[in-house]
């Protein structure tokens, strides 16, 4: 996690030189204290107070070994609030986009210590078709 927060810092510090305005970390790690005090969220907020916005993978810790679901997934950095949290959504086999649902393997809110409802968004993940 070290070399994602250095990352991190190397970005916004260069932003205006590239015009950075996203960063993607598609990387979680186990979350062991609250978003206010962990260091990869707090390079993440200093990011976004930066003007980048920070779109963060929630994870994939969505179901257990016997198949249950597993709530409180959401790994660092996806538990910051500053960060933008993707999950994976389901088609469930059809075209209709009404019966969606989160998909089995992505990891679920609330986040652990804080509670905070995630992920903020999810994108098609299973039953994506594609153009070959």
């Amino acid at each position: 996690m070290s070399d994602i927060i250095t990352a991190i810092e190397w970005t916004v510090a260069h932003r205006k030189q590239y015009n950075a305005r996203v960063i993607n970390i598609s990387a979680t790690a186990p979350v062991y204290e609250s978003f206010r005090t962990d260091p990869l969220c707090e390079a993440v907020r200093a990011a976004v107070e930066a003007g980048i916005t920070v779109v963060a993978s929630a994870g994939n810790l969505g179901k257990s070994t016997n198949g249950g679901k597993v709530w409180g997934g959401i790994g660092a950095p996806g538990n910051c609030p500053a960060a933008l949290t993707v999950g994976a959504s389901s088609s469930e086999g059809d075209r209709d986009r009404s019966n969606d649902i989160m998909a089995s393997f992505s990891s679920r809110g609330p986040t652990r210590f804080d509670a905070l409802a995630k992920p903020d968004i999810a994108a098609p993940a299973t039953g994506v078709v594609a153009a070959i």
